[in-house]
């Protein structure tokens, strides 16, 4: 594989963990939902050692397989995430070793559960018959080290490769950081306030890697300050194409991965297993304008505990009733939701917050609703976001997978760029620039969202979307 493969030396404190990665790598996209029914989309590199899953910032495992979801974009029914955030349920972790893990990696894994025992409320057990555990292993892939982000369901993976033949005990710091992952935590530098703390330079990153700096906006519920030390902060370099920092600090520390839990690291444990944590299964309400029945929707407990549902009421006057079937669901549980709504008055996305009262807490769910004038119409709405630039948010509920953008302006077509889009996961957005668009000053400016294919039968073809709106 010589010319094909970079050595990336990602610095650790006291220790150097060497991980190699494909100079032309190749990316999929999948669909994630933070704690709240958050969703967003990562991007992951394809490992041929490991085909199930994606590898996600250097070392975080998501599952690759998009069955479910695309049977679903099939039905044109729903785009539920093929994985979501959850906790361990009571705060236990089970785990076993795999019989190809070394000595040292077994030191390693040990030690490092007693930093999080000794601060946590985790415990952490050896697995006899639980259905939800980790399997700590060497990947036998480029000595690397990686987890899943909380509790996957089922077997999950934890390779330790990078340290398992090294016994220095600097090296328990690698099994923390990838604890830290397995217990519910993302990196801090993905962190959505990252950028009032640390520069990203850019330049010196790997061509090709730049998505891996992606902020996700959500790392242990944004609890407590940007932590600097955190051990789950990429060090300075990582993926340097050159040596040189990646991440420059504006506080002028030193930015080095650490090797304990900090304090903050701490915090944000303690108070992310204490809280409640809940999801809508299908949060994406997909509805036609002549559609008045009530809607069913389960209700999942994701947080550590089970939790005790009150009274409840929605942020926006278009859900009428909110009816649980139960009020008490345990961790991993779900109930089912009966929701009765206005019906929807115009082609466009509704989003509203439903509260419910858990003990002295608000737990709070995002719901969004897609209001169709027909199935095969997109929904389509635009802002003007700049000088010469429009907002554009879409939703399809199925039919299309290519969008061409057309913009006019009495009549006369403008140019735009991009020209075309691809539909993804409900909403879409895109920034679309139009050229020469000084001139445009008062105009009536409207922009089109046209299918360019189709997968209705043959002779049936998608609506077409238009937003007209006064450029300024």
């Amino acid at each position: 594989m010589k010319g094909y493969w970079l050595v990336l030396l990602l610095g650790l404190i006291a220790c150097q963990v060497q991980i190699s990665i494909p100079l032309t790598p190749t990316w999929e996209t999948l669909r994630y939902e933070f704690p709240g029914s958050t969703p967003l989309e990562l991007t992951g590199m394809v490992m041929p050692s490991d085909p199930n899953h994606l590898l996600v910032e250097g070392d975080i495992l998501m599952p690759r397989s998009k069955t479910n979801l695309e049977r679903q974009q099939a039905k044109g029914l729903s785009f539920d995430p093929t994985m979501w955030w959850r906790l361990w349920t009571d705060a236990k972790v089970y785990y076993v070793f795999d019989d190809n893990l070394a000595q040292p990696g077994r030191d390693h894994f040990l030690a490092a559960l007693k930093s999080f025992e000794a601060t946590t409320p985790l415990r952490f057990f050896p697995r006899t018959d639980q259905t939800n555990y980790i399997r700590v292993y060497d990947n036998g892939n480029l000595a690397a080290c990686n987890s899943n982000v909380g509790m996957d369901g089922g077997e999950q993976l934890m390779s330790l490769g990078c340290i398992e033949n090294d016994p220095s005990p600097n090296q328990t710091g690698v099994a923390v950081h990838e604890i830290g992952h397995a217990v519910g935590l993302w990196h801090e530098q993905s962190r959505a306030d990252r950028d009032n703390f640390i520069t990203i330079v850019w330049a010196n990153i790997v061509v090709g890697y730049e998505n891996q700096f992606r902020k996700i906006g959500w790392n242990g519920l944004m609890l407590g300050a940007y932590d600097l030390k955190s051990v789950m902060h990429y060090g300075h370099n990582y993926f340097s194409s050159n040596g040189q920092d990646t991440m420059v600090a504006k506080n002028g520390t030193s930015i080095e991965q650490g090797n304990d839990l900090s304090p903050g690291d701490v915090a944000a444990i303690n108070q992310l297993y204490a809280a409640p944590h809940a999801r809508f299964e299908n949060a994406q309400l997909f509805q036609t304008l002549q559609d008045t029945s009530p809607v069913n929707l389960n209700l999942q407990n994701t947080g550590a505990n089970t939790i005790s549902l009150g009274s409840s009421k929605s942020l926006r006057n278009w859900v009428k009733t909110i009816s649980p079937a139960s009020s008490k669901i345990p961790s991993g549980g779900s109930t089912p939701i009966s929701l009765t709504l206005e019906p929807c008055v115009n082609s466009e996305i509704q989003s509203t917050t439903i509260s419910f009262v858990v003990g002295s807490t608000a737990l709070e769910i995002p719901l969004l609703r897609l209001c169709f004038e027909d199935y095969r119409t997109p929904i389509l709405q635009v802002q003007q976001s700049g000088a010469d630039t429009v907002q554009l948010v879409w939703a399809s509920w199925c039919c299309a997978n290519h969008f061409a953008v057309q913009a006019s302006a009495n009549g006369a077509l403008l140019t735009v760029q991009p020209s075309a889009l691809t539909n993804h996961y409900p909403p879409n957005s895109a920034r679309v620039q139009i050229s020469n668009a000084a001139a445009l000053s008062g105009q009536q400016v409207c922009v089109q969202l046209k299918a360019l294919d189709s997968t209705l039968p043959a002779g049936q073809f998608p609506g077409t979307a238009e937003r007209c709106m006064t450029w300024h």
